[in-house]
């Protein structure tokens, strides 16, 4: 009855989340590469992806602001694309 066990405790609750149908989605394209004086580019190979914010239009009319968390020149991760910003509109009836 002296010994006296410590352990941490993990508690979690569970939201009901229910998404908005997508409505629209706006991604604006890769930057071209510049071209070099022979044709090619050796340089173009050697630059980091730079992807740009992805832009969600759900249908209840919020804004879902999204970026790419990959790596430099890593086309999948395990969390792609993560949501760091949400725009809520508020409809009044």
């Amino acid at each position: 009855m002296g010994d006296t066990a410590t352990f941490a405790v993990h508690r979690c609750r569970f939201v009901d989340f229910t998404p908005s149908a997508i409505t629209a989605i706006s991604f604006p394209p890769l930057p071209l590469p510049l071209p070099s004086s022979k044709g090619k580019n050796p340089a173009a190979g050697n630059q980091p992806l730079r992807f740009g914010t992805l832009a969600i239009g759900r249908a209840n009319g919020n804004i879902e602001l999204c970026e790419w968390t990959g790596g430099d020149r890593q086309i999948q991760a395990p969390q792609a694309w993560v949501v760091r910003k949400v725009s809520v509109v508020h409809i009044l009836m």
